[in-house]
């Protein structure tokens, strides 16, 4: 699976993700790191109570073999592994309280594997 195709699926990811956080929710640019050989990206919004400080930071790291697992599922399990992983997310979200008293706002890791979509 080449660079741009991993880009593609992980867009595709984003779009369920953003589906769950605040409408407001800001993504912070897209960044691989091969030696976790994930994509990362940052999740953050202004909290309601206080508009002048943003939510906890929210690491979405999405491994390169999820991304793979993914893609080799092809189109009958797509929605199925769509489903699994707005369950995952969404029970993360659920159990995620963005506010906090620290500056810089403190950062929750949600790591995205393969496992999910077993």
């Amino acid at each position: 699976m080449n660079q741009k195709e991993l880009l593609r699926l992980d867009d595709e990811l984003r779009v369920l993700i953003k589906s769950i956080v605040p409408d407001d929710a800001e993504f912070g640019e897209r960044r691989f790191e091969s030696t976790r050989k994930s994509y990362i990206y940052d999740i953050s919004w202004k909290l309601n109570n206080d508009t002048s400080k943003r939510s906890k930071i929210i690491r979405v790291v999405i491994s390169k073999k999820a991304l793979e697992w993914y893609e080799q599922g092809g189109v009958s399990k797509k929605e199925e592994y769509q489903k699994k992983l707005i369950k995952f997310i969404d029970n993360k979200y659920r159990n995620f309280n963005p506010d906090h008293d620290m500056d810089p706002p403190p950062t929750e890791e949600w790591l995205v594997t393969s496992d999910i979509f077993k």
